[in-house]
């Protein structure tokens, strides 16, 4: 009888379990390809997304320096209606609390635009609206032709054009402007022996002569209601003489 040819014992087993492993990887493929690829996407958009923000941001925030800066050019009345040339609605009694959009011709930037909006302070102890003070709101606004999605970002500061108070006549801030100066050395002049003067963060540029006791005290915020050194810096630059044996207290205060 003929010997016949025999194959290894296993191979066929051997094939079998070869084949799985195949199939498994193939399977593991198909599950983890299309995971791996839905998670790149999401990853690239929320890239996209965040660089928006970032974006907008930026946009919002060179609004609000446009705006403020534009406060501080205008020398006449905050309430006019019109702020360093541009319109804006009039103060108005019946809503206190709204914002009025502030006109500008050119709003763009880059591939961003800009809305600002501005509320008027309102005294109630007085009924009048404060002067020379202003809520600013800038919107920046990005749009992403690539992912359909507009990012947005919102920022607001309070705005005093006078950055000294004297606290100790006006502890309720109540008495509008009078007792609000641009600068130091006039609330000194104008001050009582004992009195508080408030300095809201910022950089004076002058030189300081005390011939009375004073407290004088840096870090407050723009609407003098509060202080904090760790978010408000006060920096004076300038000589400062003290005569008549007057007593000064100072806090907060940076002097160069």
């Amino acid at each position: 009888m003929p010997a016949g040819r025999q194959e290894p014992r296993g191979t066929g087993y051997e094939r079998g379990v070869v084949l799985l492993a195949a199939l498994m990887v193939m399977v593991v493929l198909s599950l983890y390809l299309p995971a791996y690829v839905t998670w790149a996407i999401w990853d690239q958009r929320n890239l996209i997304r965040q660089h928006s923000a970032a974006e907008a941001h930026a946009v919002a925030q060179a609004g609000l320096n446009r705006a403020v800066l534009d406060l501080y050019l205008d020398n006449n009345s905050w309430l006019d209606g019109d702020i360093s040339g541009h319109t804006v609605h009039v103060p108005d009694s019946g809503d206190t609390d709204k914002f009025w959009t502030l006109s500008y011709t050119n709003w763009t930037l880059g591939n961003g635009s800009y809305t600002i909006q501005i509320r008027y302070p309102y005294n109630t102890a007085t009924g009048k609206f404060y002067d020379k003070r202003m809520w600013v709101r800038s919107t920046g606004n990005i749009a992403n032709p690539m992912t359909g999605f507009t990012a947005t970002a919102t920022l607001e500061q309070f705005v005093n054009y006078y950055m000294v108070k004297n606290i100790g006549q006006d502890p309720d801030n109540t008495s509008d402007d009078k007792l609000s100066y641009t600068s130091l050395q006039p609330a000194i002049n104008d001050a009582l022996a004992n009195d508080n003067l408030a300095i809201a963060a910022t950089t004076l540029n002058e030189n300081i002569s005390i011939n009375k006791n004073l407290n004088i005290r840096g870090c407050y915020a723009p609407c003098f209601t509060f202080r904090s050194c760790s978010g408000y810096h006060t920096l004076i630059n300038g000589n400062w003489t003290v005569t008549g044996g007057a007593i000064v207290t100072l806090s907060g205060i940076t002097i160069d």
